[in-house]
């Protein structure tokens, strides 16, 4: 059972009632902070490392407040971007949710911007900036304006006009108004505990989530309930602690997690394999001969990086 058992906690050192419990302190985590607690409710926010995280800064979105002033309203077809998503995900997604941020994404960022009054908004992709306006953080429109020769209808690969990027002098990058979106949560009363480790959700006898225990690092590791009435959000990481769990030290599991991946996306169900069809000018009968070598060699390279990472932990 790659879970393993069950946390066994006895000595609760203290317990505190709450609206929502909030595990993970990144970018969606003190969002959802931020957004509960603008509604009245009673938020904690829980974090094991020192300080809030997050990085890079990159997003795309279709329409809306930014893209009019860039002038990029209504030039890129919703569904053709929509279509050209689901077609890259191999189908395997729910297109109505990326119908949603196709239409909606862009009322988001609004509200995110609302944070951070002192941001820069530039025009064009290489706008100069001064360093002042740089230290505050910019926003910048990737690839704008596009060359006039440029066409994403004819492109098989089109780069539609809709990535934007927050860029600083800050080693996190966009830190400055993800930590603008903490401030406000906190304003709003959330409150905040760096240091400490989710360690057990809490259920009643139907199942219902209703709280959690976290271990506190900073005060002895004592453990503190936190109920919440109104539920319990995870906003943390992947499953990299379940591989870290068994001593694999952290390069070779992402040696293996990448030469795993590879395999699953150059077989039929992958994106690799249908992404690459046009590319290769191969029908599917053509290119389903080349499965088998690709699983042979695929699955060499992750069976090889299994055996010196996971096993001889060669790192």
């Amino acid at each position: 059972d790659w879970l393993g058992d069950e946390p066994s906690v006895s000595d609760i050192a203290e317990t505190i009632d709450y609206d929502v419990v909030i595990i993970g302190a990144g970018l969606s985590g003190i969002c959802a902070a931020r957004a509960a607690a603008e509604e009245g409710a009673k938020v904690a926010l829980v974090e094991k490392s020192s300080s809030f995280n997050c990085r890079s800064g990159e997003y795309a979105l279709l329409n809306g407040t930014l893209n009019k002033r860039w002038g990029r309203e209504n030039i890129v077809d919703t569904d053709l971007v929509v279509d050209r998503l689901m077609r890259e995900c191999t189908y395997r997604n729910k297109r109505a949710i990326i119908k949603r941020w196709a239409e909606h994404g862009h009322e988001a960022m609004d509200w995110f911007l609302a944070a951070y009054p002192d941001l820069t908004i530039c025009d064009t992709t290489r706008e100069v900036v001064t360093q002042e306006q740089f230290d505050k953080g910019i926003l910048v429109p990737l690839s704008w304006p596009q060359p006039e020769h440029y066409d994403y209808r004819n492109e098989e690969f089109p780069t539609f006009p809709s990535s934007m990027e927050f860029r600083s002098s800050r080693a996190d990058q966009q830190g400055f108004i993800v930590e603008a979106q903490l401030n406000d949560a906190i304003a709003n009363g959330t409150e905040t505990y760096y240091g400490c480790f989710g360690t057990k959700l809490l259920k009643d006898d139907s199942g219902r989530v209703t709280g959690v225990i976290i271990r506190d690092a900073n005060n002895g590791n004592k453990y503190i309930q936190l109920n919440a009435s109104k539920g319990v959000i995870l906003a943390t990481g992947s499953f990299a602690k379940s591989i870290l769990g068994f001593g694999v030290a952290p390069l070779a599991a992402a040696a293996m997690v990448h030469t795993g991946a590879i395999v699953i996306d150059q077989l039929p169900q992958g994106n690799y394999f249908h992404v690459t069809a046009n590319a290769m000018h191969m029908d599917i009968k053509e290119r389903s001969q080349g499965i088998f070598y690709e699983f042979l060699v695929g699955g060499s390279a992750m069976l090889t990086a299994t055996i010196l990472y996971g096993f001889l932990h060669l790192l």
